[in-house]
């Protein structure tokens, strides 16, 4: 389960590979106080075949958990978002397509 971040330009240079990304299917989850801290290692990869190019450790937290199905759907909007500051409105910058 990941997401392939398509074919896209940035500032007028040529069109750059698509890059996969995954958590590959883990992330942990800690209680604290009265939220739940949300902790997983996102792996950019060229394909979902290819060796890993590079991961990043990235967190943050929800004050109510919910389903797996749900808080999976969740950590990918997070990560979107993390890479496309304007995921969440109407001109995003980059393409995301779910596998």
């Amino acid at each position: 389960m990941g997401f392939i971040i398509g074919t896209y330009q940035l500032l007028g240079l040529p069109p750059l590979p698509n890059i996969y990304v995954t958590i590959k299917g883990s992330y942990a989850v800690k209680k604290l106080l009265d939220t739940y801290i949300i902790t997983f290692t996102t792996y950019f990869q060229a394909s979902q075949e290819d060796p890993v190019i590079t991961q990043k450790d990235m967190s943050f937290s929800i004050q109510a958990l919910p389903n797996p199905a749900v808080l999976y759907k969740i950590i990918y909007d997070y990560i979107k978002g993390q890479l496309d500051p304007y995921y969440m409105y109407n001109n995003q910058t980059l393409m995301f397509i779910d596998d």
